[in-house]
């Protein structure tokens, strides 16, 4: 199989290299023009920034190019009239009206006026609307000074954007399912949003059928882009978010950014006081042999972040106009004491009651750490690139949990016990990567690179066991395990994108992605080999957009996509929980396999988006019995044969003088097929989402957000969830020329936040309610200092694709 794919990969590549050729030499046989010119502020001196060439009708993008000393060169315009717009973070944008009659046209020099640069004289020249749609049809979330703007991390800004839902072990997206996070164009973890500062981000990506160039995992891309450096000087921030919820949580961040010459640096230090809370409520009934067995499952955490910090330090050297070079170290180091108490209270067939109440004392320690070396390089004026780079990381978390039981019999003890889990987890990944662009004149370009993921866990533990007012620990085989997992995946692709030019503006893109994966697995308690698989996937995608009018746009992509088990669902081992709970592995997980297909009609700011998906081998939690009691379970993942996925999504902006509104509707419809006797499939119900966010400003004087996200129920035949949703409220004031900024949150203030389900699976029902530390009160100080001339640091992560997997 792996050479009929390697046949195929070859076949594709061969064509689409061919079909770019094609086009490359038709692009560049047209006619174009070239706008030269220098830019200087009233004073004379020469000035940075870009010069982007726009459409007379529309405004749209058709060429753009950045300029460093002043003089900028704009080749490759096709366009008898374009309007040039003048623009960087330290002039006014400065536009007017070209027109071609050469083939070169100097335009002299373009006197602008500056921005006053100090912040202690900040001018806000423009609102930028919260929500925009990109032109491949991805959502964009501005989210700087706004109610997001002061989350206390960035997975609580994406638990606030539009048709996105935020779960204990990733994000996902309405319609489409689990998400991929990235930061700035590279993959990272979603474990590790903890350490970007929420006032670094300036924007959020929602991406839906993502092209080539992104990695084939997950359904979705996510894409968190951080406020960019241009300027000399040094730039700062002070940030001190106060929460009061079930406990006090305190969360206190600086940021820092230098430049001067050639160098820059950027430093982040981030740090977290206080109690995390969360409580579930679980009922499973067994149908066995014997008869019925009931437990009611009550279980409450209020864990300490003892010490939970992250920190990063880069730095930046420009080698030329064109080339720089950079190395970013980032940190993450938290201590978790964990209070956790749960209560099993059971009923057997004839009524007799037993239960089990468990008190987990122990700790958890999490370290990560990531060193990555970039290079980039401008190869000509119309913006080709080339980019290389490579990350090394190693993530580490240890695990002592102290667990107290109690077994009782018609609430009398019988029998008391400490048990204590030791574990460690390693992982180690490298990643080289490299990325060329080609920019043709006439506005199509070329995509190529080429990624190598290698990854190493090795994850062990030890549980010991002792019974009550005894002195030593036994430890218990069954329990303890070494595993060790390997992965190798090489991965390259082809992304071409273009523009047909004429009533209609079409543009058009069209890719393929290639990867092979090599993973093997060994049990070391075991001495044997549990996973041993190789396998080449071929991944392409396609995108046609067009404006239909001056009004009316429609589009249409589809994409192939693949979500690989994380590392730690493939290992077989136990980890118990309790005398009835444990969690498994399963190194038997396929990966799922999807075809995305999506269209979008819009009118002005309003947009229609339908999609279908096709998937197979998803993957889903299920609980199976245990092997310590015929009341015992296990969860672990699963694959089901296959889920097929309907949506529909209407984006509705509103904005008048004071008051801006976006709201979305979406309604998705998921049915899982599955022949499995296991599997009581029930009936399938829709589920309706609705978001919606509100800003008025109240003249000079504050601003006022309002907040609103409804989930409704769904049932895809097996997995019911009941509808909920929440409101939050924001009052923010600027002072100081807005080098200061308090706002006041309050978070699900109707406290009606809570996820409710039920599942059936062979002879096991299971129904649950849990409620996270959702409802709270947050007051938001973040002072800006410094004063800014003119720069870059750029820094991408390129090796973080393959911590997605990671359940930390």
């Amino acid at each position: 199989m792996s050479t009929f794919y390697s046949r195929q990969a070859k076949k594709y590549n061969l064509l689409t290299l061919v079909c770019f050729l094609v086009f490359s030499n038709l692009l560049n046989a047209q006619n174009s023009y070239t706008l030269i010119g220098q830019v200087k502020n009233k004073e004379g001196v020469l000035m940075a920034g870009n010069a982007l060439a726009l459409s007379v009708s529309d405004s749209s993008l058709i060429k753009g190019t950045f300029f460093f000393d002043g003089v900028f060169e704009l080749s490759g315009v096709n366009e008898k009239e374009v309007l040039l717009k003048i623009t960087s973070i330290e002039i006014n944008d400065t536009l007017f009206l070209v027109t071609n009659n050469k083939s070169k046209n100097d335009l002299g020099t373009i006197t602008v006026s500056q921005k006053g640069l100090s912040l202690d004289e900040v001018v806000v020249t423009a609102s930028v609307p919260l929500f925009e749609q990109t032109k491949g049809g991805a959502t964009k979330v501005n989210v700087k000074k706004t109610m997001l703007g002061s989350s206390t991390s960035v997975s609580e800004v994406l638990s606030k954007s539009p048709n996105v839902l935020v779960g204990s072990n990733g994000a996902s997206v309405v319609g489409k399912g689990e998400a991929l996070i990235y930061l700035n164009g590279k993959e990272i973890p979603y474990e590790r949003l903890s350490s970007i500062q929420v006032n670094r981000v300036e924007s959020i990506e929602i991406i839906t059928n993502p092209s080539a160039k992104y990695d084939a995992e997950g359904r979705a891309i996510i894409n968190i882009i951080t406020v960019p450096n241009h300027s000399e000087g040094i730039q700062g921030a002070l940030i001190q978010n106060s929460t009061m919820a079930k406990h006090f949580l305190s969360s206190s961040a600086v940021n820092l950014s230098y430049r001067k010459g050639k160098w820059s640096l950027k430093g982040d230090y981030g740090a977290n006081f206080g109690k995390d809370w969360n409580q579930s409520k679980t009922k499973r009934t067994f149908d066995t042999d014997q008869g019925i067995f009931v437990s009611d499952i009550n279980h409450e955490e209020n864990t300490r972040l003892t010490y939970t910090s992250n920190y990063s330090f880069g730095v930046g050297y420009q080698i030329n106009k064109n080339n720089d070079i950079s190395v970013e170290y980032d940190g993450l180091y938290n201590v978790f004491d964990l209070d956790v108490r749960a209560q099993n209270n059971s009923i057997d067939p004839v009524g007799f009651s037993s239960g089990l109440n468990t008190v987990n004392d122990g700790q958890t320690v999490n370290k990560n750490n990531s060193i990555t070396l970039n290079y980039n390089s401008n190869l000509d004026t119309l913006g080709s690139t080339f980019f290389a780079g490579g990350q090394y990381s190693n993530f580490n978390t240890n695990l002592n949990d102290l667990i107290a039981e109690e077994i009782y019999e018609n609430d009398r003890i019988t029998y008391e016990a400490i048990r204590n889990n030791v574990g460690s987890n390693d992982i180690i990944i490298a990643t080289p990567q490299v990325d060329y662009n080609r920019i043709f004149k006439n506005g199509g370009s070329l995509e190529m690179g080429s990624k190598y993921s290698y990854a190493n866990n090795r994850g062990r533990v030890d549980f010991y066991s002792k019974a009550n007012k005894t002195d030593e620990f036994i430890i218990l085989p069954q329990f303890s395990n070494d595993f060790e997992y390997t992965e190798n995946i090489p991965a390259a692709y082809l992304q071409f994108n273009g523009e047909l030019k004429g009533k209609m503006k079409i543009n058009y893109s069209f890719g393929l992605r290639s990867e092979y994966t090599s993973s093997k697995g060994v049990t070391n308690v075991l001495d044997s080999i549990v996973i041993d698989t190789n396998y080449v996937n071929v991944f392409p995608n396609m995108a046609i957009n067009g404006n239909l009018s001056k009004n009316w746009k429609l589009g249409f992509s589809y994409s192939a996509r693949i979500n690989r088990p994380q590392y730690q669902d493939l290992d077989p081992f136990i980890w118990y929980q309790d005398s009835l709970t444990s969690v498994q592995g399963n190194p038997f997980l396929k990966s799922e396999l999807t075809q995305a297909f999506e269209s979008t009609i819009s009118l002005k700011k309003y947009s229609l988006k339908i999609g279908y998906n096709y998937s197979t081998n998803s993957f889903r939690y299920a609980v199976f019995p245990g092997g310590t009691g015929v009341n015992s379970v296990v969860l672990k993942k699963i694959n089901v044969n296959q889920v097929n996925s309907y949506f529909g999504s209407l984006t509705i902006p509103f904005e008048v003088k004071f008051w801006k509104m976006y709201n979305t509707l979406s309604l998705t419809f998921d049915q899982i097929i599955d022949e499995r006797t296991e599997f009581k499939l029930n009936k399938i119900t829709p589920q309706f989402y609705f978001y919606s966010y509100n800003e008025f400003k109240v003249k000079k004087w504050f601003n006022i957000e309002l907040y609103g996200e409804y989930v409704g129920e769904q049932n895809d035949g097996i997995y019911f969830r009941e509808a909920t949703g929440s409101v939050s409220f924001g009052l923010s004031k600027n002072f100081f020329k807005n080098a200061l900024t308090c706002r006041f949150i309050a978070n699900d203030v109707l406290k009606t936040y809570e996820e409710v389900g039920s599942y059936e699976l062979g002879q096991t029902s299971t129904d649950y309610t849990r409620k996270l530390n959702t409802n709270f009160y947050r007051l938001s100080i973040v002072y800006y200092f410094g004063k800014l001339w003119n720069v870059v640091y750029r820094n991408k992560a390129t090796g973080d694709e393959e911590f997605n997997r990671i359940n930390q």
